[in-house]
């Protein structure tokens, strides 16, 4: 990010006004990427999926909107009934009802294993020789292998971490692992019940570079989005240098001005993050990969000048 600093006004109480300009390029994509998800399918998880499903569009469509050729393949938790393999054929984004395959094959039931095993999953499923046929069409030549894990405990595989990080290494090809589970220290609750605190799938995602976000969240839509950003490596949300004037905001990607997102009546424009402090991109207004992003507002105080004397 590059910040640029343009004083503006008077000095009031050692407090100087400031107009900024932050920029940023969108990265360039993940392309090809191979997308594995491992889903938890104990009897604890009917809500999870059903989620998930009815949102399999908000994760799909920032795959289609990259414009990147992607595949997914789906597999669960449970190593004794499923052991790694593909709950279906391998959806390649070529498939014009992509979204609807996906949807059906994230539904895993709810007899699996309370054993839950992903790590031991994710090597089974990628392991020769392969679980089943559609194993051997998961992993093409030169991908990005972008793993999504869903469950409401922690990973119970027999061994280390590092044992599991090696295997995919022996891949050859870039990798990371994301979740949606319980964060540290404790869990979470939610109205679909609790979920165990996930250490170890936590230190695997960080391992890895992915992305860690709690599966109690109420919404899943932009959950699911995140999560699709993170497998192409693009991002919607992009961090501020100063505490912004937030009606002094104008945002622009490649010198065109952007309008503001209303929630309920926009489904594209930006939206100020207080908690992030950052801008947040929504519908089609997600930068495409290496465009140029600039931000000019007015910085009301975060800044603090000493006054001198000559």
């Amino acid at each position: 990010m590059v910040t640029l600093l343009l004083l503006s006004g008077c000095i009031e109480h050692g407090v100087q006004q400031l107009y900024s300009v932050d920029s940023w390029t969108q990265g360039e994509p993940n392309s090809p990427v191979d997308v594995l998800w491992v889903l938890d399918d104990s009897a604890t998880m009917s809500e999870e999926q059903a989620a998930i499903a009815e949102h399999a569009q908000s994760f799909v469509e920032v795959l289609l909107e990259a414009d990147v050729a992607f595949q997914i393949g789906v597999t669960t938790t449970d190593i004794d009934a499923q052991a790694g393999a593909l709950r279906g054929p391998v959806i390649p984004s070529s498939d014009p009802d992509v979204i609807e395959h996906f949807a059906e094959q994230v539904d895993v039931g709810t007899l699996g294993s309370r054993d839950e095993q992903p790590l031991e999953a994710i090597r089974m499923a990628t392991r020769t020789p392969f679980a089943s046929d559609d194993n051997a069409d998961l992993l093409r030549d030169d991908t990005f292998f972008a793993i999504v894990v869903v469950t409401d405990e922690d990973d119970h595989s027999r061994e280390d971490i590092g044992s599991y990080l090696n295997h995919l290494d022996t891949l050859q090809r870039d990798f990371a692992i994301q979740a949606l589970a319980g964060g540290l220290p404790e869990g979470c609750n939610s109205s679909a019940g609790t979920a165990e605190a996930a250490e170890r799938l936590l230190e695997a995602v960080e391992a890895t570079g992915g992305g860690f976000r709690s599966i109690c969240e109420r919404d899943y839509e932009p959950v699911l989005r995140a999560m699709g950003l993170d497998a192409v490596g693009l991002t919607d949300t992009f961090k501020l240098a100063a505490v912004p004037a937030v009606d002094s905001i104008t945002v622009k990607i490649e010198g065109e001005v952007i309008l503001e997102h209303v929630e309920g009546l926009e489904d594209d424009g930006w939206s100020y993050s207080p908690a992030q402090n950052a801008i947040v991109f929504h519908g089609e207004d997600l930068p495409p990969p290496g465009a140029y992003i600039t931000c000019e507002y007015l910085d009301y105080g975060d800044r603090e000048w000493e006054e001198t004397s000559e």
